[in-house]
């Protein structure tokens, strides 16, 4: 893939997308480096930025647990 794209899973295939920048989800890996079987996986944050949990005011539209688990792409 060129730069600013991550080889990643989508479905049973790999095809390049977009690096993930400041605001945007990401999915936080327990053990660095495993993906396991993920259909959609996401790339890695961006330089400079580390995938963690969302502080803030919480949107009362969203379950409670899926509240408690949306991380994002954050500065350092």
């Amino acid at each position: 893939c060129s730069e600013g794209l991550c080889c990643a899973r989508h479905f049973w295939s790999r095809i390049c997308k977009p690096v993930l920048t400041e605001g945007q989800v990401c999915t936080r890996h327990r053990r660095k480096g495993n993906h396991g079987l993920e259909l959609f996986q996401r790339c890695d944050c961006g330089e400079g930025l580390v995938c963690r949990l969302e502080r803030g005011e919480r949107d009362p539209s969203v379950s409670r647990t899926a509240g408690r688990n949306l991380h994002t792409c954050q500065r350092r």
